[in-house]
């Protein structure tokens, strides 16, 4: 589920770097989960377009920010068990590396907090989505024009065999 909602969130990213611009210079695009939150921060607060959306752009920034934990709970945990429990769960064992060493962790999750991170995973690819849509709309005719030119570009560069 953290797959699909970063992947949005990347589309989310570069649609706003492109809006932006159309009318200052191009930013380089983010890797790190941390940037990239930073860049939509700064792109919404700061971009003419896209200023009416940046009330909607925090919450749902702040919202991914707020997941972080669980993200690193999935992302970089290794699942090496279950336990009947009670209840049952899930046996992990994080890693974390630090200037101190490496440090490892041994995680119980519930199935029931599984499904809760999957589920707040999946709500906040819907805010994300949510906000996509009207970021789009936002770039308005420009947007349109420059996304136009573009395919005609790729298209001209990219001829595809019948």
């Amino acid at each position: 589920m953290w797959g699909r909602l970063e992947h949005a969130l990347d589309f989310l990213l570069e649609t706003a770097i492109n809006i932006e611009a159309l009318s200052s210079p191009r930013r380089e695009t983010a890797a790190a989960l941390g940037r990239k939150l930073r860049l939509l921060r700064e792109i919404y607060s700061t971009c003419p377009l896209l200023s009416a959306l940046k009330n909607e752009a925090n919450a749902v920034i702040d919202r991914i920010s707020n997941q972080s934990g669980d993200r690193h709970l999935v992302m970089h945990s290794t699942w090496v068990g279950f336990e009947d429990g009670p209840p049952p769960c899930i046996v992990m064992l994080s890693v974390k590396n630090r200037p101190s060493g490496s440090h490892y962790q041994e995680l119980k999750a519930t199935f029931a907090h599984m499904g809760m991170v999957a589920g707040a995973f999946h709500g906040g690819r819907i805010a994300v989505l949510r906000l996509l849509e009207k970021t789009d709309l936002a770039g308005g005719p420009k947007w349109e024009e420059a996304r136009a030119q573009a395919l005609q570009e790729a298209d001209r560069l990219l001829p595809m065999p019948l």
